[in-house]
């Protein structure tokens, strides 16, 4: 049994479950078995195949590419941890994690993909970088009803960047995708997930005005590294978006 761990500026990070022996990964739900909604997705941009227990991705002549390990293929087999970046999306290939074993599935057979998110906040993956800082501001000044979008059923799971934090800071996320592009996300801390010394964090896309006001009014602290991206200099930041 396989999975992708797959991030989604759009839904968070989820757990994508693998059945059967051919996966479509594409933008159209009438041809894709795993659908990915962003424009630079093509209709039919990937096809993962299970071939004696060995798992193949194959690109589909895709527009924008197939890339694996931030190298662009036509085919390759996938090894455990192995990153996929497929436009904007970043899918980490998981086949010999203990992780696999608390996939929540229902009617799943051998012929189908489904989308297993199993738990509410998961873990970044592994390709992809991460910086934090804190804003130490109140969060009901910022996320308030219908002024923010929550992104999927949650978060990300993280370990708190200090030995402590508190009740009235959220958090600026500065995530890094595997080809070096930069995004930045509001975060807030939700604390029943102290006891097992990680944070979930709710990630949010905030106005750019907001953003603005919180850099004049807002006490900050300095950037923290809490996963390393290792492979060059990033490209311009993309930015907060609305």
């Amino acid at each position: 049994m396989a999975f992708f761990r797959m991030f989604d500026s759009n839904r968070g990070v989820q757990d994508i479950q693998i059945h059967g022996k051919r996966t479509i990964i594409g933008r159209e739900p009438e041809y894709a078995d795993l659908i990915l909604e962003k424009p630079d997705v093509s209709r039919m941009h990937a096809m993962l195949l299970e071939r004696d227990g060995k798992f193949i991705i194959k690109d589909m002549d895709s527009k924008g590419g197939t890339f694996v390990n931030k190298s662009e293929i036509s085919e390759m087999e996938l090894k455990n941890l192995d990153s996929i970046q497929i436009g904007h999306y970043v899918l980490e290939f998981h086949i010999s994690s203990d992780e696999k074993n608390n996939l929540k599935t229902e009617n799943a057979n051998d012929d189908q993909t489904i989308v297993a998110i199993t738990e509410r906040f998961r873990p970044l993956p592994k390709s992809m970088g991460l910086n934090c800082r804190m804003i130490h501001i109140n969060p009901s000044r910022i996320f308030k009803t219908g002024d923010t979008v929550i992104i999927g059923n949650g978060g990300i799971l993280i370990y708190p960047p200090s030995d402590h934090y508190f009740n009235n800071v959220i958090m600026e996320l500065e995530l890094i995708w595997p080809n070096g592009n930069k995004k930045n996300f509001f975060g807030e801390v939700v604390h029943d997930l102290s006891h097992l010394g990680k944070l979930g964090v709710k990630l949010h896309k905030i106005k750019p005005e907001i953003y603005n006001y919180l850099m004049q009014v807002a006490k900050r602290d300095s950037w923290t590294i809490l996963q390393k991206h290792t492979d060059g200099p990033p490209t311009e930041l993309d930015g907060l978006s609305s």
